[in-house]
């Protein structure tokens, strides 16, 4: 179900996230690989675990935002 809401994501945001949960990298790191600034790779983070939040809301599962977040570390 998380591929799923991953997929779900729009591109900016899927890349985003990626390379911040799974790379590890810095929001600086990130907002220079993706020529961005980092304000912008966090706005782009915060929307994507909305989105996340959203998706498993819509399939009837409501989690806290704290697990969310820490469901990718």
């Amino acid at each position: 179900m998380l591929q799923q809401a991953l997929k779900a994501l729009p591109t900016q945001q899927h890349k985003v996230f990626e390379l911040a949960r799974r790379e590890k990298l810095s929001y600086v790191q990130i907002g220079e690989l993706l020529k961005i600034s980092p304000l912008t790779v966090k706005t782009h983070m915060s929307r994507a675990l909305q989105h996340i939040r959203q998706f498993f809301t819509q399939q009837g599962i409501t989690l806290p935002a704290f697990i969310i977040v820490f469901l990718f570390f």
